[in-house]
């Protein structure tokens, strides 16, 4: 198990998976309000600035909530859910702002 868990923290890539994942569902979200105000006659320019009027606070609130989510591993005490809380939590807080 000791080895298994050492392999697991020297990979980063499962460390970003979440932040991936939840940047492209929020990417999914602002693309259906651009499509929906773009459906409702409105030039490409004004339908984005609509579409992240509108879905733009939903997007950073649920990816912060997220980001505060992962954090709660941090003081766990053990340094694999330590470093795994806060490579999650950072990197979705990053993904919630751009």
């Amino acid at each position: 198990m000791k080895s298994l868990l050492r392999r697991a923290r020297n990979r980063p890539f499962p460390k970003s998976r979440p932040s991936a994942a939840i940047g492209t569902d929020y990417n999914i979200l602002m693309i259906a309000r651009l499509r929906e105000e773009a459906r409702e006659g409105r030039s490409p320019r004004e339908a984005a600035g609509l579409a992240l009027r509108h879905a733009g606070p939903t997007v950073a609130a649920a990816g912060f909530i997220l980001a505060a989510t992962f954090a709660t591993m941090m003081p766990a005490g053990n340094a694999l859910l330590t470093e795994m809380g806060f490579a999650v939590s950072f990197g979705t807080a990053i993904a919630a702002v751009n």
